[in-house]
């Protein structure tokens, strides 16, 4: 399995679409904060432990686009080229194969996220506030665990569906995810099958803004919960264990 994840590993970094997307993620990120102005409550935010947050938002939204980018179109490609029948006759199952693709999507999509990072550090450096710097690592760790489920979902989804239909849904899982607790309120104010409809799933959906938003209590200090951080580990856990039962005929 450790050379089939190196092997994608090497396939992805060679290709150009990360570095494309995360060097204009890292230009907009960065012009957006050095030159933007935000506003909170009728507050603008100046000081830069107020504005890392937003930033770390920022890197969250083009960390999930490549993620889903990168992800989606992985295990199909090595089934189209009938790298299985090299693969499985080697003995290793289609689990194990479908697992390692899987996870070299998680590592690269991690790869992502700290590429965009660098406009974050960057920011933080310009402002001077060099101690915040490991807060900022910190958060960017724990956005991490956003991305690995959002990679290992898009991942999933690709073993079945056509590559539009899973970048389809993966973006709706992320606004979905990202918007989790405004639509929580939205759904409790329903009634009837509807509501219980609309609970399924928003259960079946990560919540990433609770994720989202324990990063930005690590860089401004407040109180960080780590019980949101504990359920998205497990949501991860059982999307990587859906891997084992999930087969594609074509082999």
């Amino acid at each position: 399995m450790g050379a089939i994840i190196i092997n994608s590993l090497r396939e992805k970094i060679r290709s150009k679409t990360i570095y494309i997307v995360g060097g204009i993620g890292v230009a907009i990120i960065l012009f957006l904060a050095l030159n933007g102005s935000f506003s909170f409550d009728d507050k603008i935010l100046t000081d830069c432990h107020e504005l890392v947050p937003i930033v770390l938002v920022m890197v969250n939204l083009f960390a999930s686009i490549l993620a889903i980018m990168l992800s989606l179109s992985t295990i199909p490609k090595e089934f189209e080229r009938k790298t299985t029948h090299l693969v499985l006759v080697r003995g290793i199952k289609q689990w194990q194969f479908i697992l390692a693709l899987t996870i070299s999507n998680i590592i690269i999509s991690l790869f992502s996220i700290g590429l965009l990072s660098i406009s974050v550090i960057i920011y933080a450096l310009v402002q001077g506030e060099i101690q915040v710097l490991l807060k900022i690592l910190g958060s960017i760790l724990i956005l991490g665990l956003n991305i690995s489920v959002l990679s290992a979902i898009t991942s999933w989804l690709s073993i079945k569906l056509p590559e539009t239909i899973t970048g389809f849904i993966g973006i709706l899982i992320y606004f979905v995810g990202v918007f989790h607790s405004m639509l929580s309120i939205f759904v409790k104010t329903r009634e009837g099958f509807s509501r219980f409809l609309l609970e399924g799933l928003m259960t079946l959906v990560p919540n990433f803004a609770a994720v989202q938003k324990q990063s930005g209590q690590l860089v401004t200090g407040n109180y960080v919960d780590i019980y949101p951080l504990v359920l998205q580990g497990l949501f991860l856990y059982i999307i990587l264990a859906l891997t084992f039962v999930t087969f594609r005929k074509e082999v």
